[in-house]
């Protein structure tokens, strides 16, 4: 069992991480404006990590497992591509927003299939260095 001030830091914390995360992810809209375009990806690498830790405290299995799943995207993007296409970002955003929904308990719809889409996704900007 959690206790209930971790729980409390926890829902503060992990709210704070999935907004500051939809809100770099939509600096890619700027993406050729950028002089460092590595400096967003790291963040979110950074926000998803956090995450990641945070959920694993207090038992939070599938949104340590998404956090995780949309790490290794950002890992893989920041030494990657010179830019994210827009599907992937579409794919990010849909990433962020189970975070979001697995974070207020609700079902995230063909979730194992989105973790096997950011894996793939993963997979595939590790191919491009």
């Amino acid at each position: 069992m959690v206790k209930p001030e971790l729980m409390e830091i926890f829902k503060e914390e992990a709210q704070e991480l999935i907004d500051k995360m939809r809100k770099e992810l939509t600096s890619f809209e700027e993406w050729g404006k950028m002089p460092d375009r590595a400096a967003p990806l790291r963040e979110l690498f950074r926000f998803a990590h956090i995450l990641k830790g945070v959920s694993s405290q207090v038992e939070f299995g599938d949104l340590k497992k998404m956090a995780e799943a949309l790490m290794k995207v950002f890992s893989a993007a920041k030494d990657g591509p010179s830019e994210l296409k827009p599907l992937a970002i579409s794919l990010l955003s849909e990433g962020i927003q189970a975070c979001q929904n697995l974070f207020e308990q609700k079902e995230v719809g063909r979730f194992q299939e989105l973790l096997e889409k950011l894996a793939n996704l993963s997979v595939s900007l590790r191919r491009l260095k």
